[in-house]
């Protein structure tokens, strides 16, 4: 089975707000698996859910009251948290298309949220994915940049532990750029500790949230601070 950007996980309810969201990431340049258009019959539905998900880069939760009692559906999220969790998928994003509350384990993820199917909800998609993924089959996914993204952040963390916080910044920034969530989640740091920076607990908000993305690390950092800010 190919390779696909996002795997779109949904109950019967929302057949129509996923069937939509497709459209909106394939005209926006991402594939996609979805069950409405993936699946045919006679085929083990179980089986294809599991393909979907262990063939996709990324996960969308169509999240509504339906999502949250359907046993199938929290099943596919547990599991996809699991799989963003250990790093084989790169983003979990939950989209609301209900008031529902989301379960406070995942409302701390970024999400999108959608009250209607007009142009302003498909923007509001759009560009989320955009930010969350913002290229499909990045050039950023080859093994060669990967390989340099992760000297660069290698590098930030030698002059980090000599207390060079002003190079080991510079090399995290070039990290990041490269799409190293580990860098990113360090900048982070940088920020809320003050470090070689002005403390700014917004900025490492900022960051913490990009790379909570695909960093565990970063999304337990995130709630953290988003606690602390809160009290």
């Amino acid at each position: 089975m190919e390779q696909r950007d996002f795997f779109i996980s949904y109950t019967k309810t929302d057949k129509a707000w996923a069937v939509w969201i497709a459209d909106v990431l394939k005209r926006n340049g991402y594939s996609v698996y979805v069950q409405a258009l993936d699946i045919r019959p006679g085929d083990d539905f179980l089986e294809k859910m599991e393909e979907f998900l262990e063939n996709s880069r990324n996960f969308i939760a169509v999240w509504s009251k339906g999502y949250s009692k359907s046993r199938y559906c929290m099943n596919e999220l547990r599991a996809a948290f699991h799989e963003w969790n250990a790093g084989r998928i790169n983003c979990l994003l939950p989209v609301r298309v209900d008031d529902f509350p989301m379960k406070a384990l995942y409302a701390a993820l970024v999400h999108v949220e959608l009250s209607d199917m007009g142009a302003a909800s498909e923007s509001t998609l759009a560009n989320a994915v955009r930010r969350a993924v913002p290229r499909p089959n990045a050039a950023a996914d080859t093994p060669e940049l990967k390989a340099e993204a992760e000297k660069l952040f290698q590098l930030g963390n030698n002059c980090y532990w000599a207390e060079d916080y002003a190079m080991a910044r510079a090399y995290w920034e070039r990290a990041a750029a490269k799409g190293n969530a580990a860098a990113i989640n360090a900048l982070g740091k940088l920020y809320e500790k003050g470090e070689g920076v002005p403390q700014n607990d917004a900025k490492a908000l900022e960051y913490y949230q990009k790379a909570a993305k695909s960093s565990f690390t970063a999304f337990q950092n995130m709630a953290k601070l988003r606690n602390k800010m809160n009290r």
